[in-house]
């Protein structure tokens, strides 16, 4: 019984977060938490996007990060490269949202 319960709230967060990359395009993870109403945090959608990757519904491409602005990172930070993960649905994802009932023309 509760196997059932946790298959299917995995299967929601999935339709979210598949939902959010079909309609939004590419995302980083804290825009996938802004636009999530609340069903992910910072300690919940790095999980479930590492699932989607292995799974090979999602994938992602990493961004230099150029820091702008007032802020300057110490001396050791600037030597470091930094980088932010984009995160986009691949057609095996698309075909994974229309699965689990979510019909893609519904979005724009």
């Amino acid at each position: 019984m509760i196997f059932r319960w946790l298959k299917k709230r995995e299967d929601k967060k999935q339709r979210v977060l598949l939902s959010l990359l079909h309609h939004h395009g590419e995302m980083r993870g804290l825009d996938i938490i802004k636009h999530s109403d609340g069903a992910f945090k910072r300690g919940t959608v790095y999980v479930f996007l590492e699932k989607l990757i292995e799974s090979g519904w999602v994938i992602y491409r990493k961004m230099p990060f150029v820091f702008a602005g007032t802020f300057t990172p110490h001396a050791e930070e600037r030597a470091a490269p930094f980088y932010i993960n984009y995160y986009s649905i691949t057609p095996k994802g698309k075909d994974r949202l229309t699965a689990l009932g979510e019909p893609l023309s519904t979005y724009r």
